[in-house]
């Protein structure tokens, strides 16, 4: 059988494995709602391009001319992440790695 030692060594790394994938994941899963909170046209997103869009009639006149070419800039550089080996991140890439540490973390214990 295994001793206690072997035993706690085993527990120990199955914890620091999970911890370590957990904050990758999380890690990758804050870097999509960043891309996601800069970009979405979604109003329930409250991302910085729909703001400037819902904000748009307000604006005084000497400063429309500023925050259309905000808004352009917006739209045509997006805020975003690529990481070299995920490439651009997502949140559907996101929730795939989620979904694949839940999965992975209750079967390697086991």
């Amino acid at each position: 059988g295994m001793t206690v030692e072997r035993t706690s060594l085993v527990v120990y790394n199955m914890m620091w494995g999970t911890v370590t994938g957990g904050l990758a994941v999380g890690s990758v899963l804050l870097m999509a709602k960043l891309q996601s909170k800069c970009t979405s046209p979604r109003w329930s997103k409250h991302s910085i391009l729909n703001l400037a869009v819902r904000v748009s009639g307000a604006v005084p006149a000497e400063q429309r001319f500023g925050h259309m070419i905000f808004k352009e800039c917006v739209l045509r550089n997006p805020t975003s992440v690529d990481l070299g080996f995920l490439g651009h991140v997502t949140m559907p890439l996101a929730m795939t790695l989620v979904r694949i540490f839940v999965v992975s973390v209750p079967t390697i214990a086991t």
